[in-house]
């Protein structure tokens, strides 16, 4: 693999960006039965507000970006193979230890952020309930 210049990109780069977080229900069993337990989840939830759509989020974690290699075939454009990792907003890491490719072009807009505006809006876990019954 080799070193591509026009984004100056080499194996080990890393870049962490900040990217949007909503809150989620998933239901644990426990001994004492059935729970629900609030966790994060990457990306936003759009919301209608004044003839429009909005997108919101809970809170902002990170997304973390690795290059794992680059490669300039003949006559197309470069590639760049990457890992990704997420930071939940309490600080917690995850993510699956899988390979992403694509061309140099559309990682340099994915290293900028999240692709549209949002606004920071933390909902409590009763409103997270109510959204969750509704069909």
């Amino acid at each position: 693999m080799t070193r591509l210049g026009n984004l100056g990109l080499q194996a080990g780069d890393t870049f962490e960006v900040e990217y949007p977080f909503v809150r989620c229900l998933y239901t644990e069993y426990d001994n004492d039965g059935p729970c629900d337990m609030a966790s994060w989840k990457p990306g936003a939830r759009y919301e209608e507000c004044c003839d429009d759509v909005e997108a919101v989020a809970d809170g902002i974690g990170k997304q973390v970006l690795t290059v794992v290699g680059t490669f300039q075939p003949p006559r197309f454009p470069g590639r760049v193979a990457f890992t990704v990792k997420w930071i939940d907003p309490n600080g917690n890491t995850f993510g699956k230890n899988r390979l992403h490719i694509t061309i140099v072009d559309v990682f340099r807009r994915r290293v900028r952020g999240y692709r549209d505006h949002f606004s920071v809006r933390d909902i409590g876990i009763e409103e997270m309930r109510k959204r969750e019954r509704q069909p």
